[in-house]
């Protein structure tokens, strides 16, 4: 965005508004799941497998490892996204969006 900025191009920040507030969304989320499995796993060291609440604590890891494996890599592709700086709709005609 600072580049967006420093090239005073203001209206690209607007228009890849969602795809940050995604990103954020996206990290944030696995921040928490990680706060989470690593208590988990604390837990899951004192109270061993043989425990009735070692699903519990196994799930919360388990979700962790998913989210990292197969959403968090959206911020990746988010982020190619936004420094491409793909506007090419802004170049579709008004004309384009009339009925006949």
């Amino acid at each position: 965005m600072a580049g967006y900025l420093g090239q005073g191009k203001f209206g690209m920040i607007g228009f890849f508004a969602t795809r940050i507030l995604h990103a954020t969304g996206y990290i944030y989320g696995a921040k928490l799941l990680l706060e989470h499995a690593l208590i988990a796993q604390k837990k899951i060291d004192e109270i061993g497998k043989d425990h009735f609440e070692y699903p519990y604590y196994a799930g919360k890891i388990a979700s962790a490892k998913f989210f990292a494996h197969n959403l968090l890599p959206n911020v990746g592709l988010i982020l190619r996204v936004i420094k491409e700086g793909d506007n090419s709709v802004m170049e579709i005609p008004e004309a384009s969006y009339m009925l006949v």
